[in-house]
Protein backbone atom coordinates (compact mmCIF):
# COMPACT_ATOMS: atom_id res chain seq x y z
CA UNK A 1 0.00 0.00 0.00
CA UNK A 2 1.40 3.37 -1.03
CA UNK A 3 1.02 6.22 1.41
CA UNK A 4 0.23 9.66 0.03
CA UNK A 5 3.02 12.22 0.47
CA UNK A 6 2.87 14.48 3.47
CA UNK A 7 3.14 18.00 2.11
CA UNK A 8 5.02 20.31 4.46
CA UNK A 9 6.13 23.14 2.17
CA UNK A 10 3.63 25.46 3.83
CA UNK A 11 5.56 25.04 7.09
CA UNK A 12 8.88 26.25 5.66
CA UNK A 13 8.20 30.00 6.06
CA UNK A 14 7.45 29.49 9.78
CA UNK A 15 10.57 27.37 10.29
CA UNK A 16 12.66 29.97 8.47
CA UNK A 17 11.12 32.79 10.48
CA UNK A 18 12.04 31.09 13.75
CA UNK A 19 15.54 30.27 12.52
CA UNK A 20 16.13 33.87 11.44
CA UNK A 21 14.79 35.14 14.77
CA UNK A 22 17.20 32.87 16.63
CA UNK A 23 20.18 33.80 14.45
CA UNK A 24 19.46 37.52 14.74
CA UNK A 25 19.36 37.20 18.53
CA UNK A 26 22.92 35.88 18.74
CA UNK A 27 25.65 38.05 20.19
CA UNK A 28 28.78 38.36 18.03
CA UNK A 29 30.77 35.90 20.14
CA UNK A 30 27.95 33.30 20.06
CA UNK A 31 28.44 32.83 16.32
CA UNK A 32 31.81 31.21 17.04
CA UNK A 33 30.67 28.85 19.78
CA UNK A 34 31.09 25.12 19.17
CA UNK A 35 28.09 22.96 18.42
CA UNK A 36 27.36 19.29 19.05
CA UNK A 37 29.20 18.79 15.79
CA UNK A 38 32.72 19.05 17.13
CA UNK A 39 33.92 20.20 13.71
CA UNK A 40 31.59 23.17 13.31
CA UNK A 41 30.71 26.45 14.99
CA UNK A 42 27.25 28.02 15.06
CA UNK A 43 28.24 30.14 12.05
CA UNK A 44 29.45 27.05 10.18
CA UNK A 45 26.07 25.35 10.76
CA UNK A 46 24.18 28.43 9.55
CA UNK A 47 26.43 28.50 6.50
CA UNK A 48 25.77 24.81 5.92
CA UNK A 49 22.02 25.44 5.92
CA UNK A 50 22.45 28.19 3.33
CA UNK A 51 24.55 25.88 1.17
CA UNK A 52 21.87 23.21 1.12
CA UNK A 53 19.20 25.69 0.11
CA UNK A 54 21.31 27.33 -2.61
CA UNK A 55 22.35 23.96 -4.06
CA UNK A 56 18.74 22.79 -4.08
CA UNK A 57 17.62 25.97 -5.85
CA UNK A 58 20.43 25.66 -8.38
CA UNK A 59 19.61 22.03 -9.15
CA UNK A 60 15.83 22.07 -8.94
CA UNK A 61 15.05 25.53 -10.27
CA UNK A 62 17.82 25.93 -12.82
CA UNK A 63 18.78 22.31 -13.51
CA UNK A 64 22.38 23.22 -12.73
CA UNK A 65 24.84 20.49 -11.90
CA UNK A 66 28.51 21.50 -11.86
CA UNK A 67 30.76 19.30 -13.95
CA UNK A 68 34.01 20.41 -12.32
CA UNK A 69 34.66 17.04 -10.71
CA UNK A 70 35.02 18.60 -7.26
CA UNK A 71 31.28 18.32 -6.64
CA UNK A 72 31.34 14.53 -6.91
CA UNK A 73 32.98 11.94 -4.70
CA UNK A 74 36.55 11.08 -5.59
CA UNK A 75 37.46 7.49 -6.41
CA UNK A 76 37.05 5.38 -3.27
CA UNK A 77 36.11 8.44 -1.18
CA UNK A 78 33.72 7.42 1.62
CA UNK A 79 30.42 9.31 1.63
CA UNK A 80 31.09 10.96 5.00
CA UNK A 81 34.49 12.20 3.79
CA UNK A 82 32.93 13.53 0.58
CA UNK A 83 30.23 15.43 2.50
CA UNK A 84 32.75 16.81 4.99
CA UNK A 85 34.96 17.98 2.10
CA UNK A 86 32.05 19.80 0.43
CA UNK A 87 31.04 21.38 3.73
CA UNK A 88 34.61 22.41 4.53
CA UNK A 89 35.04 24.07 1.13
CA UNK A 90 31.79 26.00 1.48
CA UNK A 91 32.45 27.03 5.06
CA UNK A 92 35.93 28.29 4.17
CA UNK A 93 34.45 30.70 1.64
CA UNK A 94 31.56 31.85 3.78
CA UNK A 95 33.80 32.67 6.75
CA UNK A 96 34.32 35.96 4.96
CA UNK A 97 30.61 36.78 5.30
CA UNK A 98 29.33 38.72 8.26
CA UNK A 99 26.60 37.12 10.35
CA UNK A 100 24.13 39.76 9.10
CA UNK A 101 24.88 39.00 5.46
CA UNK A 102 24.65 35.28 6.17
CA UNK A 103 21.27 35.67 7.89
CA UNK A 104 19.94 37.89 5.08
CA UNK A 105 21.05 35.31 2.49
CA UNK A 106 19.37 32.50 4.42
CA UNK A 107 16.14 34.51 4.50
CA UNK A 108 16.28 35.25 0.76
CA UNK A 109 17.22 31.71 -0.26
CA UNK A 110 14.64 30.05 1.99
CA UNK A 111 11.91 32.33 0.58
CA UNK A 112 12.94 31.34 -2.95
CA UNK A 113 12.82 27.66 -2.01
CA UNK A 114 9.39 28.05 -0.37
CA UNK A 115 8.13 29.71 -3.58
CA UNK A 116 9.55 26.84 -5.62
CA UNK A 117 7.84 24.24 -3.44
CA UNK A 118 4.53 26.11 -3.60
CA UNK A 119 4.77 26.13 -7.39
CA UNK A 120 5.28 22.35 -7.37
CA UNK A 121 2.35 21.68 -5.01
CA UNK A 122 -0.32 19.79 -7.00
CA UNK A 123 -3.21 21.35 -5.04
Amino acid sequence: MTMPPILVADLFPEVTSRLLELLRSLAPDEWHLPTVSSRRSVKDIASHLLDGTLRRLSMQLDGYRPDDGRSRPRANEPLVDFLNRLNDEWETGTRRLSPKVLVDLIGWADAQLADLFRSLDPQ
